[in-house]
């Protein structure tokens, strides 16, 4: 749950109720990788973590060779589908360099120890649904 103000939302009652009746834990967090007040942090200590935050900082193409070896295996890949690349340039044709280095350098500012670190927070599950 992103780590908004409470609002004052009308929530269907069976809607609200039947969330209630579910949700056991809320966890608040922030874009920026630290929430107020926390109450746990969690340390990466495996590189492919980093790896899948540079695949959306720098995102490569995919090549057509990639593409047909992928669809030969017949696994199920987001990749794979023809859909795939013009959707991915769409979505970042105003994501500009800066805009990269900037999310590179925020990134950097998480590391502790040379490990990412971010915090979190415990929220109950009534305010939770309020920061919808």
């Amino acid at each position: 749950m992103p780590e908004l103000p409470k609002r004052d939302i009308q929530h269907r009652r069976k809607e609200e109720d039947c969330a209630l009746d579910r949700l056991v834990t809320a966890i608040a967090y922030k874009p920026t990788g630290r929430v107020a007040d926390p109450q746990f942090t969690i340390r990466s200590n495996d590189c492919r973590s980093e790896r899948d935050v540079q695949r959306y900082v720098r995102p490569k193409p995919i090549s057509e060779q990639s593409t047909a070896q992928l669809n030969k295996s017949g696994a199920l890949v987001k990749e794979a589908d023809v859909d795939f690349a013009p959707r991915q340039i769409e979505l970042n044709v105003n994501v500009t360099d800066d805009i990269r280095e900037l999310a590179e350098t925020r990134r950097e500012r998480l590391k502790e120890a040379g490990l990412v670190t971010e915090s979190y927070r415990f929220i109950r599950p009534d305010d939770a649904l309020k920061c919808l």
